[in-house]
């Protein structure tokens, strides 16, 4: 059997089998033009012996006509012949009949055609589109037509420019073998996407079937079997799928948003789901043989550096388990410090968390305190936020779930979450010995709400369980 390269084992057998039907089929319609061409030699000949006994008479006439008649016998014996092989060849030219040169040319038009299809060595030559058209038997033919990758609507349809179209959406579907549990999982994501849409039209059901969507898209988000090919063949991002959803007015603003969150995260083939990726952890021993947990980031392990103003790649509610993860991605620059910036610069992030200090947390406005100095100096920190009180930049804030209950009704339940861009209004003198500051940050305009409650709360309970089973993993 002829080897198809860049082909997987269950579509060449189909290829061959529609292939074989093809030729049976040129087969069948070979001797079926040669019959015709011979029924038509012998008509013809049969019609010019009656235009010659008609036209002359006498014995000569007679010994034409048996002459002729014999011909055509042996035009007919000859026929019945050649049925058997209708591929037959003369093996001088001069000795060719009428109808050998008939089965030469049908043969000759046959392999030319085949030619088309196979090289010389026996590989699959490219099919142009219009051969597509020739050979309408061929399923691969017109699959190489058809497949244009997942989202090959993008050009009819109405693109907002608010979201921006995925590039994954012009990958080629490949033979790579995908799981088809995996593959039914992630395509049923547009039939709950589907369901909802219509209970929204229909004023039906419309609670169940938007959370149904939301809890989908955040077990998606950690999947961890979720790869190019896979979102690729699904179609999860055509405009009845993610796309859609993204600037789809009829879903709450969080399920807007955790699908774009995604499309931007596929779209970049970013497919990793570990919450503790580039971190690794090792066990030491103080001087009272005590074990404890010392973590650090892989030195090859890419880091985003954290030392710029303003949001980046990061979003509303993102959420990590420990502090040392958003340095990670850039969302903060200290391991342990709540300020972080640069002198000249200002403050580029802070963390809301325990330690002592007299913050107030209202959500949209907060009290931040700095650290406090030394000898009648203003600490490091604390300058920092004063720069960026002059040079009015934003400032990224960061709750921790180490933040008093009793202090503020923002904090996340486990971990730290990214909760907007602030910008520093006022700033008030607590203690002119520690030379301790206090700041007053609002929250920028034009920022989805806090995620800190509801069903749009972070962390989710997806994430919660993801993060019992890496306490279970690394502390035992």
């Amino acid at each position: 059997m002829t080897s198809i390269a860049g082909i997987s084992t269950p579509v060449q057998h189909i290829f061959h089998q529609e292939l074989e039907r093809v030729r049976k089929e040129a087969r069948e319609r070979t001797v079926a033009a040669v019959r015709r061409k011979k029924t038509s030699i012998v008509r013809l000949k049969a019609n010019t012996l009656k235009e010659k006994v008609t036209g002359e008479n006498g014995k000569d006439n007679e010994i034409k006509l048996e002459q002729e008649n014999e011909n055509c016998n042996l035009i007919k014996a000859e026929q019945t012949e050649d049925d058997n092989n209708p591929f037959a060849t003369a093996t001088s030219n001069d000795s060719i009949s009428p109808i050998t040169q008939v089965q030469n040319a049908i043969q000759q038009a046959l392999i030319t055609s085949s030619s088309q299809l196979f090289t010389t060595e026996g590989s699959v030559s490219p099919i142009k589109v219009d051969d597509t058209q020739k050979y309408k038997g061929l399923k691969s033919a017109g699959k190489r037509k058809r497949n244009k990758g997942v989202g090959a609507n993008w050009e009819t349809a109405n693109l907002p420019t608010s979201v921006t179209k995925p590039k994954i959406s012009s990958t080629p579907r490949t033979s790579i073998n995908i799981n088809r549990g995996h593959l039914a999982a992630l395509q049923y994501t547009t039939v709950l996407i589907k369901r909802a849409r219509e209970a929204v039209k229909a004023k039906a059901n419309m609670n169940v079937a938007i959370m149904n969507v939301r809890k989908r898209l955040n077990d998606m988000e950690l999947w961890d079997f979720v790869d190019e090919h896979l979102v690729a063949r699904s179609k999860v991002f055509d405009q009845a799928g993610l796309y859609g959803v993204s600037f789809d007015l009829d879903f709450p603003w969080d399920i807007r948003r955790d699908a774009e969150r995604l499309l931007s995260k596929w779209d970049s083939k970013d497919f990793n789901t570990d919450l503790m990726r580039g971190v690794e952890t090792r066990t030491g021993t103080n001087k009272r043989r005590l074990e404890f947990k010392i973590r650090s980031l892989e030195k090859n392990s890419p880091i985003v550096k954290a030392n710029y103003h303003g949001q980046g790649n990061l979003y509303n509610g993102q959420w990590w388990p420990l502090q040392i993860c958003t340095i990670r991605d850039g969302a903060h620059g200290c391991l342990e410090g709540g300020i972080y910036g640069k002198p000249g610069a200002g403050a580029f992030s802070i963390v809301l968390s325990s330690g002592g200090y007299k913050d107030i947390d209202n959500g949209n406005v907060i009290k931040y305190c700095g650290t406090a100095g030394k000898e009648g100096e203003v600490s490091a920190g604390t300058k920092r936020l004063m720069e960026s009180h002059q040079l009015e930049n934003e400032i990224r804030v960061l709750r921790n779930s180490a933040m008093s209950a009793i202090h503020s009704a923002y904090r996340p339940e486990k971990g730290i979450r990214f909760d907007g861009m602030y910008t520093i209004t006022s700033i008030e003198l607590l203690d002119p010995e520690t030379m301790m500051h206090r700041f007053t940050m609002e929250r920028c305009p034009n920022q989805d709400p806090i995620r800190h409650q509801g069903l749009e709360k972070r962390p989710t309970e997806q994430q919660l369980a993801k993060l019992e089973e890496l306490q279970i993993r690394f502390c035992g």
